[in-house]
């Protein structure tokens, strides 16, 4: 059946299903004759129609019969669409992202009436002393998932930041990933981003140059937290060129729709890839205070056609003295992907 129909079919309203299905069955009596028999029928809703049906229409019945195959069709056409209603799930596979803790917030049960759910727990916890080998069991789960086909893709999670690039890379641009976020108050599940938000926060971006020539970028992007220029010492950020995003209004939940998403994505892409071409920029070094999910959605727009070797650095914020202690270089190999500084 046509996914164009089968979702007409699931957006009517219940009422309406029974009040169609209650209709049918009063017309099919009366095409086949069944009217002496009503007293037999203890479902009331369908002989009162029945009965007003007869009180307006005395000689109905008659009429009926000459349609009753076109009446049992129609009947069967209701029961049939009423229960693909009722109990059509198309399939979708969920993909469970966490590198901290092994206990992260469950996704939104309404997704569970509405497909049938798979989920694709990535769980690195207890892989994370080597970067490396997480990082290759990582692509695995990803590209082993992806060979089995799913009406829809969901992704939630709670990762290290490369990780989480890492992620959105590997899955690409064109897969149509659907993206669940948490908010920090009064949510106790991942639910899924709006597709669009009337709120427009405003991104500043601003461009700085070293005094030598480099063929090296400093990419920063700031939407959760601000992130430090006292912090980026072990990046030689001086020896760099610096392009810094920075929304003037930071919180957890500040990305809340596709469309947020998908603007903020555009400004950032052009400015860099803008900069990269003037400057014959070879390599991006990347840090971002932002959302599970505008890092995923960054992780899927980059491309190794177009983009130079990309790093993504990970912050700790227990080091005092060394806050950017590891990336991962999105577009290599696993096992050739790990940066120290």
């Amino acid at each position: 059946m046509p996914k164009k129909i089968i979702k007409t079919i699931r957006i009517v309203p219940h009422a309406v299903y029974v009040t169609l299905l209650v209709f049918s069955v009063a017309i099919n009596i009366l095409a086949f004759g069944g009217e002496p028999h009503l007293m037999r029928i203890e479902f009331d809703p369908v002989v009162d129609v029945v009965r007003t049906i007869v009180n307006f229409v005395p000689d109905i019945s008659l009429w009926l019969y000459n349609i009753r195959a076109i009446t049992a069709i129609v009947l069967l056409l209701v029961v049939a669409c009423y229960l693909v209603k009722l109990f059509y799930r198309e399939r979708a596979l969920i993909f469970k992202h966490f590198s901290f803790v092994k206990q992260i917030a469950d996704y939104d049960e309404k997704l569970s009436t509405i497909y049938r759910l798979k989920v694709v727990e990535i769980g690195l916890p207890d892989k994370m002393t080597n970067i490396n080998e997480a990082l290759m069991y990582q692509d695995s789960e990803i590209h082993d998932a992806l060979q089995k086909t799913y009406n829809y893709y969901f992704y939630y999670g709670i990762a290290h930041t490369p990780f989480i690039f890492r992620a959105g890379y590997v899955f690409g641009d064109e897969c149509n990933v659907r993206l669940l976020h948490k908010k920090r108050e009064n949510s106790s599940c991942f639910t899924e981003l709006k597709k669009s938000d009337s709120e427009n926060l405003r991104l500043d971006i601003n461009e700085t140059s070293p005094e030598e020539q480099s063929n090296e970028l400093l990419v920063i992007i700031s939407t959760t937290f601000e992130v430090l220029d006292s912090e980026l010492d072990c990046l030689e950020p001086k020896s760099k060129h610096q392009l810094k995003f920075e929304l003037q209004s930071k919180s957890f939940d500040n990305l809340s729709s596709y469309n947020q998403l998908e603007r903020y994505r555009n400004d950032i892409f052009y400015a860099m890839r803008n900069l990269c071409k003037k400057y014959e920029i070879n390599t991006i070094h990347l840090v971002a205070s932002t959302s599970v999910t505008f890092s995923f959605f960054l992780g899927q727009g980059l491309s190794a056609t177009h983009d130079p070797v990309v790093i993504v650095y990970h912050y700790d914020k227990q080091n005092e003295n060394h806050k950017y202690p590891w990336g991962i270089k999105i577009m290599n190999e696993a096992e050739f992907s790990l940066v120290i500084t």
